[in-house]
């Protein structure tokens, strides 16, 4: 082992409507390598100490710790029954008709969406699964309209009935995208209840937040594990790989803007707070990792592909798009084996054993 200590695996994954494939194509690539060289049946919910997830990245990270029926500390799904779901295969769960609504977090003057689509194919997948039966720690990421703050949902909360969800409330919560359908309105295991909208608003990459959630648990003693840090873990314990689902490629030029109507204004601010967030998060995570030790500063990975311009609107379900998704993301990670290889190697070399 490189270290003494076992590092802690932070795994983020960013919103982003249909390109959810593109996270999926990722994370599909090193649960492959994983099953090659240390599992024929790795799973990577098995693998990480935490993960962090918005809008679309919530659903995900929600189907990656989903518990198994013969084991309850360990992973259902694979990835790859993940992106099945995910695409409407295997069992069909998510229909085009759902991916129409689950489109951009942030869309205006579009007619509201029913949500009745939405929430039965959230309780089909998830059916009574509880917040606190998640096999990880995790920052789900919603935002409470309310009292006008973040909502983080965890599962180490959810011992408490006040904190404790239904994993299919806490989807549609992180996804309630402004203008497509209601807020979500749900309610604790104590009858408190939220009014939430997609997370994307503030934190579509929550690397950070996952970070700043991490920091009320102690690893070593929630997994029993005496080689992870005992006590609450600096940045030098974390080994944070964090997926985005495109970098957006839509630019806009001066005459496009100058003199335009407010209301026409809407649609260029929304993508460019969204592009500028994520960028944001990167560029400070990597600072904050330049400030450590060489030996730590290698342990933030950010994978991100540029995707086409025709490619940008997040509820565009039509098959041209999906396999356009499918090829950027393959053609991203054959460009990124080496990165991607490193990350397998300390998925293997921190891993825990739930007995």
């Amino acid at each position: 082992m490189e270290f003494k200590e076992k590092k802690i695996i932070l795994l983020s994954l960013d919103g982003g409507g249909i390109r959810g494939i593109i996270s999926c194509v990722i994370l599909k690539y090193i649960e492959d390598k994983l099953k090659e060289q240390d599992c024929e049946d790795a799973k990577i919910g098995d693998y990480v100490d935490f993960i962090a997830g918005t809008s679309t990245g919530a659903l995900i990270a929600s189907l990656l710790l989903l518990p198994s029926d013969e084991h309850p500390k360990k992973a259902k799904h694979s990835i790859t029954d993940a992106l099945n779901i995910y695409l409407g295969e295997g069992k069909n769960i998510f229909s085009k008709t759902f991916w129409t609504i689950l489109n951009n977090p942030l869309a205006v003057f579009k007619d509201n969406f029913s949500t009745v689509v939405l929430e039965s194919q959230l309780e089909l997948v998830f059916k009574k699964t509880e917040l606190k039966n998640l096999i990880r720690p995790c920052a789900l990421v919603a935002y409470d309209t309310e009292h006008q703050k973040p909502k983080i949902f965890n599962s180490i909360d959810g011992i408490s009935p006040f904190r404790n969800f239904y994993i299919k409330d806490v989807c549609r919560a992180s996804s309630a995208a402004p203008t497509y359908f209601e807020p979500a309105k749900i309610k604790s295991f104590a009858e408190q209840e939220f009014s939430c909208i997609d997370g994307g608003v503030f934190a579509n990459n929550p690397t950070f937040c996952g970070f700043i959630e991490s920091q009320k648990i102690n690893f070593s003693k929630y997994f029993k594990d005496a080689l992870k840090f005992d006590g609450t873990a600096p940045l030098q314990e974390f080994v944070t790989i964090s997926i985005g689902n495109g970098s957006r490629a839509k630019s806009y030029k001066h005459s496009e803007l100058a003199g335009i109507s407010k209301s026409k204004w809407v649609d260029p601010l929304v993508d460019i707070f969204i592009s500028t967030g994520v960028n944001m998060v990167d560029m400070e995570m990597k600072s904050m990792y330049d400030l450590l030790k060489p030996k730590y500063q290698h342990n933030y990975y950010r994978f991100n592909p540029e995707i086409p311009e025709s490619s940008i609107d997040l509820g565009n379900v039509s098959n041209a798009n999906i396999k356009t998704l499918l090829d950027v993301a393959n053609d991203y990670v054959a460009k990124n084996k080496e990165y991607l290889d490193e990350v397998v190697q300390k998925l293997i070399i921190n891993k825990i054993e739930i007995q």
